[in-house]
């Protein structure tokens, strides 16, 4: 694969997956992920301190954390607002706005030139570029 290949059009990572649930042990089988989250192994199975679910591995309750806790926590931060009637902003969980318009009939991101027919796929671009990957 050539340089330009690798550099421009590799897979790009979500923010779920930027989103790596870390892990420290308090004590003897207590753990705290991300600083908030705890976790214990009982009767050799893994549980959630958040909302008590149990998992056979340390990799099921980890997963579990990220999925359910940890992501749910980012969703809610990111506001979308309608302005006006043609324009848009989002803001991201460190209060950044992003915004796009609606300028004739095409969607116009305001941070690049990306512009869309549907406000779906502008609602779309704005998260994948402009908010998730600035956020890890």
């Amino acid at each position: 694969m050539c340089l330009h290949m690798r550099a421009f059009h590799k897979k790009k990572k979500t923010l779920k997956e930027k989103i790596k649930p870390l892990y420290v042990e308090l004590e003897p089988n207590k753990f705290v992920c991300n600083q908030k989250y705890p976790f214990e192994v009982k009767d050799e199975k893994f549980h959630c301190g958040t909302c008590l679910s149990e998992f056979s591995t340390r990799s099921e309750v980890l997963a579990h954390i990220q999925r359910e806790h940890i992501w749910a926590n980012v969703k809610k931060m990111i506001v979308y607002e309608n302005i006006s009637p043609d324009k848009f902003v989002w803001t991201d969980p460190f209060n950044k706005k992003h915004s796009f318009e609606k300028v004739g009939n095409m969607y116009k991101c305001d941070q690049c030139s990306y512009s869309a027919l549907r406000d779906k796929y502008m609602k779309q671009h704005v998260r994948t570029v402009h908010i998730e990957d600035g956020l890890v």
